[in-house]
């Protein structure tokens, strides 16, 4: 994983965890709530033959404690299959880029 520094509230990752690929961004705030969206992220499938490319606005995942949750009315209707197909590997792949960006940096 490599990150890289925007400002002082939000990073861009660059991820390979399983089925996942590409890049993400993640926003934090003062309150602690941080947001993850794809910047250009591959959904492989099981055997990396093919993959579905998800973008910006094809949904936002939010952070809140320990737990990270892509609530199904912030996923595109035209991506929604893939990215449930590909979730474990989702989440896990975000995970690592907000454990790699701590709320405390942001609050002071």
């Amino acid at each position: 994983m490599t990150a890289h520094d925007m400002t002082r509230f939000w990073r861009i990752f660059t991820v390979d965890h399983g089925r996942v690929r590409g890049d993400f961004i993640v926003y934090a705030a003062k309150v602690g709530v941080h947001e993850v969206k794809p910047l250009n992220v591959t959904l492989w499938d099981d055997e990396h033959t093919w993959g579905r490319v998800v973008k910006y606005d094809d949904f936002i995942a939010i952070v809140n404690g320990d737990g990270i949750e892509i609530p199904g009315h912030m996923i595109r209707a035209e991506v929604k299959a893939d990215i449930e197909d590909a979730m474990d590997d989702l989440l896990a792949a975000m995970r690592q880029c907000v454990d790699a960006f701590p709320v405390a940096e942001v609050a002071s």
